[in-house]
């Protein structure tokens, strides 16, 4: 009877560490740690309408996700803030923050889009989006409008600061 107990323990206990392991980051590309279940690291492409003209090819480091975490969460935090004190100046009746406030970065799968600017400044393009096409791991992700579900920006990594907040529309 007890090495049945103990079996049925043993099964347990490795089915909520297997649980565990699934939701846990992964190694990405390059031997970076981040969730590759929510991060995806795309390549460089000047064919994309967002390219930046005398930009180059960039590769991250296991520091400028850390800092590109960190940026976006800023970033997030501080247009919202400021979507919501906007909201408050107008009457009531055009009052609608929940068409434009960004929910928490949790509910979103990210792309990254690393390149060095014509200034020579580390840039990663983000596009944010809660859902999206199956190949959103390999290729750049649009849509027209979307509301708060869609958007996108830069973040510089040499000066730290975020650029070109653009959420996709009201939809």
């Amino acid at each position: 009877m007890r090495p049945a107990i103990i079996l049925v323990l043993a099964i347990i206990v490795m089915g909520d560490i297997s649980c565990r392991q699934k939701n846990s980051s992964t190694k990405g590309n390059n031997s970076l740690n981040y969730d590759t279940t929510v991060i995806a690291i795309l390549n460089y492409d000047t064919a994309h309408y967002w390219t930046p003209q005398n930009s180059s090819i960039a590769s991250l480091t296991q520091s400028d996700i850390d800092l590109i975490d960190s940026l976006l969460n800023t970033c997030v935090v501080t247009y919202n803030k400021e979507q919501s004190d906007n909201m408050e100046k107008l009457p009531k009746e055009y009052q609608q923050p929940e068409f434009v406030l960004i929910d928490s970065l949790k509910k979103y799968k990210r792309q990254y889009l690393p390149y060095i600017d014509s200034n020579g400044q580390k840039t990663v393009w983000i596009n944010c989006f809660c859902t999206g096409s199956v190949y959103w791991k390999t290729q750049v992700f649009s849509v027209k409008d979307g509301g708060k579900c869609f958007f996108n920006l830069k973040v510089n990594l040499t000066t730290k600061t975020c650029l070109d907040l653009y959420v996709n529309g009201y939809g």
